[in-house]
């Protein structure tokens, strides 16, 4: 529930609490040695012809096969704008701990750069015959030894962009990843002397609708590539519901080990100075209910401003969200297969009003929980105030009071409940 107060008050809250909690402002910040990833980018033009509709099912159903057409740009074009784009967007999300180099692997006998797929679409999605999606990354790894020859062994990473004009992403993985890590597969990689086996980062995505949409997805898959789930957090994590590249959040940032530092409140009140989610620093407060192991559930709050990658976010402030280790894909219920959910204050699911600003709380009836953003410090970070064992705000389940005449001469009032005010 989403509380505002008037900004003196909210000064002399702010007052107060300097002086009577514990007020956490060190943003100290660890050097960071970067994993250098070289990127493999193939472009692969591929028919929508099928021999059967139930050829190419269900992977690639006729509304897929559609937005198939003719690519939009050459591979030179895009190569240039993923490398652009995608390498400080990769390094300034993870903090440093990933450098991502793009190198485009043209077709020297197309005037456009792109390669034509050596098989059929149904070749990447055959139900009878043990599918093996990996298919399409043999076909990639293939393409581009015929152009570079041995050099394809040292790449880290393969990303192949098809030419479906449609929202279209996937990242591969083979096993279990542990916190933290890449997501790979081994792969036959050609050389001249035979195949290698090598463990590869593997992505395929299209070319979308337009250019903003390809690159948000490609910021999704990459998110992937670091072993980050799903989350609804909407326009505030790439891994999220983003139709735009912003940021990973805190959730997904923290659980990727990437922030440096992470302030927990388990019982009593708080006042933090949280450094804005975009640069590494005091950069998330925890507020955990279940914290063991890997295991955890509990409330995350983070500081966001309109900087960089994150301009397009639809507002600045505190994002408060629920993350739970709790995963499993297809889940029905509260987090429906996401590992975090963000927290609308007014229960609107309005992501246009879901960052809390100066003076406004957000509150949580059911774990006695009250976190209010304060004020904006000169450092640009947001001071925010967490009580946990009062809520502080009325039941958003009370229904006002009615008033009407009572023909006695006085206003009658009546409401279904009693709302007492006195936190006593």
């Amino acid at each position: 529930m989403k509380h505002r107060f008037s900004p003196l008050f909210s000064i002399v809250i702010s007052l107060i609490t300097l002086l009577t909690t514990g007020f956490v402002t060190d943003n100290t910040v660890k050097q960071v040695i970067a994993v250098e990833k070289k990127v493999a980018v193939i472009f692969m033009k591929v028919s929508p012809d099928c021999s059967s509709e139930a050829a190419c099912e269900p992977g690639f159903p006729a509304g897929l096969r559609a937005n198939i057409h003719e690519p939009r740009y050459s591979a030179g074009t895009y190569g240039a704008l993923i490398s652009q784009t995608m390498t400080p967007f990769i390094t300034q999300a993870t903090y440093n701990h990933t450098h991502m180099t793009f190198t485009a692997i043209v077709n020297p006998n197309s005037s456009n750069g792109w390669f034509d797929a050596p098989h059929a679409l149904e070749r990447y999605n055959d139900p009878a015959n043990n599918p093996d999606p990996e298919y399409i990354f043999d076909d990639a790894l293939a393409l581009a030894f015929s152009v570079v020859g041995d050099d394809i062994a040292t790449y880290d990473s393969l990303l192949v962009v098809h030419n479906f004009q449609s929202q279209f992403g996937v990242t591969y993985g083979c096993g279990y990843t542990p916190p933290g890590g890449y997501v790979t597969c081994p792969m036959n990689v050609p050389t001249s002397l035979g195949y290698v086996n090598k463990l590869l980062n593997l992505v395929h995505i299209g070319e979308h609708e337009n250019l903003d949409r390809m690159m948000a997805v490609l910021g999704h898959e990459l998110g992937h590539v670091h072993n980050l789930f799903h989350v609804r957090m909407g326009p505030y994590d790439i891994v999220g519901d983003s139709p735009v590249l912003v940021h990973y959040g805190g959730w997904s940032k923290m659980r990727a080990g990437w922030v440096p530092e992470v302030t927990d409140l388990n019982s009593g009140e708080l006042t933090v100075a949280l450094d804005p989610l975009e640069y590494p620093g005091h950069n998330v407060l925890r507020i955990p209910y279940m914290d063991y192991g890997n295991n955890f559930a509990g409330h995350i709050v983070e500081c966001r401003a309109k900087v960089g990658f994150d301009t397009k976010i639809p507002e600045e402030g505190v994002v408060v969200s629920y993350g739970s280790t709790s995963y499993v894909e297809g889940m029905v219920g509260y987090l429906e297969g996401r590992q975090a959910v963000i927290e609308f204050p007014e229960h609107d699911n309005d992501y246009d009003d879901a960052a809390l600003q100066p003076g406004e709380s957000f509150v949580n009836q059911e774990h006695n929980l009250t976190i209010t953003y304060l004020y904006k410090d000169s450092s640009n970070r947001c001071v925010v105030k967490a009580i946990r064992g009062q809520a502080i705000g009325p039941d958003p389940m009370i229904t006002p009071y009615s008033e009407s005449d009572s023909g006695l001469g006085y206003i009658q009032y009546s409401s279904r409940d009693i709302w007492i005010d006195s936190q006593a």
